[in-house]
C-alpha cells in the first residue's frame, strides 16, 4: 500500500529532511519510518537542550540531565543533625590534640597564647576533618551516622576542591548566628539545596 506525501503531512523539524518529494506515492512502511526518525531526532534535541538548562553559569563542561534530575536531597533537620554531631566529634578530637601543648607548655600560659593555640588547632583540625573526610568518602562521620553524602552537583563524586572550597565558609563562620542562617536560608531558597560553600565548590548533600 503506498501514500501521498502532501505538503505539511510530515512534523517540522529544523535541519531533519526528507528523501521523498512532495506529491510522490511512497510505501506507508517507509512513510512510518520517516516519522518514527523525525520525532526521535525531536526528542534527542529537547534532551540536550534540557542538559544545557541545568549547567551552571561559567561551567564549560555538558551536565548529565537524567543523572542530575535523580538526586534526592537530604533534608535541612538532617543536614543539621549531622553537622551537631561532627561538631561533638571535632570538640573532643581538639581536646585531645590540644591537651599536650597545656601539659608540656608553661605552667602559667597567657589567654592570649591559649586563644591563639586554640585558633590554629580549631582551624587546621576542621579542615582536614571536613574536606578530607568528604574528598575521601564523601561524607564525615556525622553524616555517616545520617545516611548522607556530598556529591557535586552533576551527581559525581565530590572532588578535593569542591571540598575544601564548600568547608571555608563552614569552619570561618563556625557555629555564629549570622553564618548559620545564612546558610539556612540559602538551602531553602536554592534548587539544589546549597549553602554558600555548596554554591562555591559546585556541590549538594543528597541521600547516601
Amino acid at each position: 500500500m503506498d501514500a501521498v506525501i502532501e505538503p505539511n503531512s510530515l512534523p517540522s523539524a529544523r535541519g531533519l529532511a526528507v528523501s521523498y518529494p512532495i506529491g510522490s506515492r511512497v510505501p506507508v512502511m517507509a512513510l512510518g519510518s520517516v516519522v518514527t526518525s523525525s520525532l526521535a531526532e525531536l526528542e534527542r534535541r529537547e534532551h540536550d537542550r534540557k542538559a544545557y538548562a541545568c549547567c551552571r553559569v561559567g561551567t564549560p563542561r555538558l551536565m548529565d540531565y537524567n543523572q542530575h534530575s535523580e538526586l534526592e536531597h537530604a533534608g535541612l533537620l538532617v543536614r543539621g543533625i549531622a553537622w551537631l554531631l561532627d561538631g561533638i566529634v571535632l570538640i573532643l578530637l581538639a581536646v585531645v590534640i590540644a591537651a599536650p601543648f597545656f601539659v608540656l607548655g608553661p605552667s602559667n600560659p597567657t589567654a592570649e597564647g591559649v586563644n591563639g593555640i586554640g585558633a590554629v588547632v580549631g582551624f587546621f583540625l576542621s579542615m582536614v576533618y571536613y574536606a578530607g573526610s568528604e574528598a575521601t568518602w564523601g561524607q564525615t562521620p556525622g553524616k555517616m551516622v545520617m545516611g548522607i553524602r556530598v556529591v557535586s552537583t552533576d551527581g559525581r563524586d565530590c572532588t578535593g576542591s569542591g571540598a575544601i572550597l564548600r568547608n571555608v565558609t563552614k569552619i570561618i563562620g563556625g557555629s555564629a548566628f549570622i553564618p548559620v542562617l545564612v546558610a539556612i536560608v540559602l538551602i531553602l531558597v536554592t534548587d539544589d539545596d546549597q549553602r554558600l560553600g555548596d554554591i562555591l565548590g559546585d556541590t549538594t548533600v543528597v541521600r547516601a
